[in-house]
């Protein structure tokens, strides 16, 4: 069975609800302020050009198969010193483009 307290019990409480509300507004602006330093101070990176050899072994990956499994990513990512983010983004990105370039290359598209 519950008990229902009093506001005089309240009121003589440790912490009243003023006390609990002035504490939840000091964690809103701190933790707003650490987002506005976080997201004001951090630069997205900046592209990567890969080398002659690392889009040697990232074609040869995409053509063996359009949808490698993780370890042939990571194998790929280890010969090509790039790190498996590297290697996934780019295999993403080069399936929607041998998706999108019939596409392109159409007479319809052409025409319009």
């Amino acid at each position: 069975m519950s008990t229902v307290t009093s506001t005089t019990e309240a009121q003589s409480s440790p912490v009243d609800a003023s006390q609990l509300y002035a504490a939840l507004e000091a964690l809103k602006a701190n933790s707003l302020q650490t987002l506005a330093q976080v997201t004001t101070s951090e630069k997205p990176p900046k592209r990567v050009q890969f080398s002659e050899k690392q889009k040697t072994l990232l074609e040869s990956l995409f053509e063996e198969t359009a949808h490698p499994n993780r370890e042939k990513k990571e194998e790929v990512a280890r010969k090509a010193n790039l790190s498996y983010n590297q290697v996934k983004r780019w295999v993403q990105n080069q399936r929607y483009r041998m998706k999108r370039q019939p596409r392109e290359s159409s007479p319809l598209s052409s025409s319009i």
